[in-house]
């Protein structure tokens, strides 16, 4: 198996690419993006610096060759367009987003989340073998950080006795999703989902909590860290904007950690790093 992956060195993408390396399925793993290989370092790797915008950079791929493609930076139609015709009999696995699933407006993803709609029906009429994976808002998991401070800024001010920015009043409605659940759905996108029989509507993966506000996420970070967080409210520097991304009611959650447990493990991740 060959593998390309868009945009392999933030996040999601560099811990597919270190699960990828174990499998003795998979021989080689093309990365394309702007930056380089970065985190990994392997005979595996094949890193393809380009900018997905521009057509000559993509040239460079060697399509021919490529099996199944991880698309994880794919954001706007024109870039899709770029590679259809490269991508539609391959195995191609989209990495959308919840915002696709909610009003653009009262959810406050607007453009983005249009994008990402417009993306997925695209895709489905273009790609027969797609699949598509939305995430709400991703959580680090142990072992496998965000870029974007997120639980680490929350256990950073409970731990540092610095105050919590809130946007509003806190009491907003998110959802939440584990970076370990994004990474394995992907990777059994990849590794088990293919046959030709499959109803592509099971090829679409939603990873999303029940709603709970960014205060009563904070309860349960004070839960498991046994401190008290002081709440600044009403501060532009808040990492959640004050925005209700509600999960659809019509669509079913899957294949996430619960919160309460996935927030456990941060935490003790968290006092094992100040140790060392």
């Amino acid at each position: 198996m060959i593998v390309l992956i868009f945009g392999g060195n933030r996040f999601i993408g560099k811990d597919v690419i270190r699960e990828l390396l174990e499998w003795s399925e998979c021989d080689t793993i093309y990365v394309f993006n702007r930056t380089g290989l970065g985190h990994h370092k392997s005979k595996k790797i094949r890193c393809i610096i380009g900018d997905r915008n521009v057509y000559k950079d993509l040239e460079q791929i060697p399509w021919k060759d490529i099996d199944y493609v991880v698309d994880m930076c794919l954001y706007e139609i024109h870039q899709f367009e770029l590679i259809s015709r490269y991508v539609k009999k391959k195995k191609y696995t989209f990495m959308s987003s919840i915002a696709s699933q909610v009003d653009p407006v009262l959810s406050g993803f607007e453009d983005y989340g249009r994008q990402k709609l417009l993306l997925e029906e695209r895709i489905r009429k273009t790609v027969w073998k797609n699949c598509i994976v939305r995430p709400t808002y991703v959580l680090s998991s142990p072992g496998v950080r965000s870029h974007i401070a997120r639980d680490q800024y929350f256990l950073d001010c409970l731990y540092n006795d610095v105050p919590i920015q809130i946007d509003g009043d806190g009491k907003a409605e998110l959802s939440f999703t584990f970076a370990d659940d994004v990474v394995r759905t992907v990777l059994t996108m990849i590794f088990h989902a293919w046959n030709d029989s499959m109803d592509p509507t099971h090829r679409e993966v939603n990873l999303a909590s029940d709603p709970i506000t960014v205060i009563d996420l904070i309860k349960i970070f004070e839960k498991h860290s046994k401190k008290t967080a002081e709440l600044f409210f009403n501060s532009p520097d808040s990492p959640f904007d004050n925005k209700r991304v509600v999960f659809p009611d019509k669509i079913q959650p899957s294949q996430f950690m619960e919160l309460d447990s996935g927030v456990k493990l941060l935490v003790e991740e968290y006092e094992k790093n100040l140790q060392s």
